[in-house]
């Protein structure tokens, strides 16, 4: 029986075929309790390869997501397609929609620290489409998964949604991201979601995609800034061989407590 806060747990449907799918998510991850997140995703379902068939082990990992879910501001993040509809096809891949709906995401619990989510976009404002898809490999056969599409910033979704709630998740991609400006002191600075590899450890996860622009081997110190409540200190080791994605390098990272303690 689930003690923390699920992803799904926040998710409701806004017509009588989008609540039976929400069903048939759920009871998917009752068995497969893993959620992956993978920021800036566009269109892209490569996520799904590497951690739905056998290239998950193969980086090392153990346990597949039940869920994917996909973050961007691409206006067509959210969008419901029409169900069979070929969404990519080169020869080597193709992925279908099998099914497409409309969803709420709401932030549940808690309420009185996620004031700033609240006042970002009122739940049934932040586009989201829960959508069934299958990908079919040449090299790795066919997988069928549940992928949570929302169009939002990456960070106001990691620091007003996840990390408040501490919805836990088991898989992170950091690939081909595109950084968010931000300002400190007036001067204008690029921020890449790596910065919030600091709140990995409160949110669970395990396993980690990410190109050369990843932070540090170790994440301490004063390499990234966060509220001191809220670091968990962790340790990142490479679990397998770098591969080609998008043209980057890509390294399998696993994540576990650290040895040391914050008070060192």
């Amino acid at each position: 029986m689930r003690t923390q806060l699920h992803i799904t747990d926040c998710l409701r449907g806004n017509d009588p075929h989008s609540k039976i799918a929400l069903d048939r998510l759920v009871q998917h991850t009752r068995l497969h309790d893993g959620v992956a997140w993978y920021p800036s995703s566009d269109q892209d379902y490569r996520d799904i390869l590497e951690f739905g068939t056998c290239r998950n082990e193969g980086h090392g990992f153990i346990g597949r997501p039940g869920l994917y879910v996909h973050t961007d501001l691409n206006r067509n993040q959210a969008k419901v397609h029409v169900p069979g509809c070929e969404m990519r096809n080169d020869g080597r891949t193709r992925v279908v929609c099998i099914s497409s709906h409309t969803v709420s995401i709401e932030a549940v619990r808690r309420a009185e620290v996620i004031s700033s989510w609240r006042g970002h976009q009122h739940q049934s404002e932040i586009p989201c489409a829960l959508n069934e898809i299958q990908v079919e490999s040449n090299k790795y056969g066919t997988v069928r998964a549940w992928v949570l599409s929302i169009c939002i910033d990456n960070h106001v979704f990691l620091n007003d949604f996840l990390v408040p709630l501490q919805i836990q998740l088991s898989h992170v991609i950091k690939v081909r991201e595109a950084p968010q400006m931000s300002s400190d002191h007036g001067v204008q600075h690029q921020l890449s979601i790596a910065h919030g590899f600091v709140y990995l450890g409160i949110l669970g996860v395990q396993w980690i995609l990410a190109d050369g622009l990843f932070v540090s081997a170790n994440v301490r110190g004063g390499q990234i800034s966060a509220p001191l409540n809220l670091c968990n200190e962790y340790d990142i080791q490479s679990t397998g061989e770098p591969f080609k994605w998008s043209g980057l390098a890509v390294t399998p990272y696993s994540v576990r407590p650290g040895s040391h303690s914050s008070g060192d």
